[in-house]
């Protein structure tokens, strides 16, 4: 994305025009006034990960994305992508493009969210050590949690997340 922004190879340009463009075009229109991205050494924005926020503004962007890339009535980002990420990749049914679907997966063995335990049209960014937006559709419901914990303890904030769901009224 940088590359269509500029085409300068000076890190500091790169990441300013990322970072003008991200605060135009997502942050600002969203609130999302605490959010801090971060840059590799060239000015590349480590989009999949490394944007540090409140829970508070990561609940207004798990309302944008429930409320399929729109805010206020204003549609930031095109259905059509929104219909993109909630569509299963054939390589992992689990995994849409840059969300969690929560469906099994092509390998049981490793379920990400909780298929079974809440509706499929629930998904999820997820972060490092358990840091999840979780969104449930049908619920209206976004849930936010920035905990710390080690990847091979999440199942039981995993059965406490899919109980927490259960609880709202669809």
């Amino acid at each position: 994305m940088t590359r269509s922004l500029t085409d300068s190879k000076d890190p500091v340009v790169r990441r300013d025009a990322m970072l003008e463009y991200a605060r135009g075009r997502l942050f600002e229109p969203l609130g999302l006034t605490s959010f801090v991205p971060e840059f590799d050494r060239n000015g590349t924005m480590l989009g999949g990960s490394m944007i540090h926020g409140t829970a508070r503004d990561w609940a207004k962007f798990g309302e944008f994305l429930r409320n399929n890339g729109s805010v206020q009535a204003a549609q930031l980002m095109p259905t059509s992508w929104m219909r993109f990420m909630k569509t299963p990749s054939q390589n992992n049914r689990s995994y849409g493009a840059h969300i969690w679907l929560n469906r099994t997966g092509n390998d049981a063995r490793n379920q990400v969210l909780f298929p079974g335990k809440a509706p499929s049209d629930v998904f999820a960014a997820l972060g490092h050590l358990g840091q999840f937006v979780v969104v449930s559709p049908q619920h209206r419901l976004t849930i936010v949690r920035l905990g710390m914990t080690p990847d091979d303890q999440l199942d039981p904030v995993n059965d406490q997340l899919a109980k927490l769901i259960s609880v709202f009224p669809k």
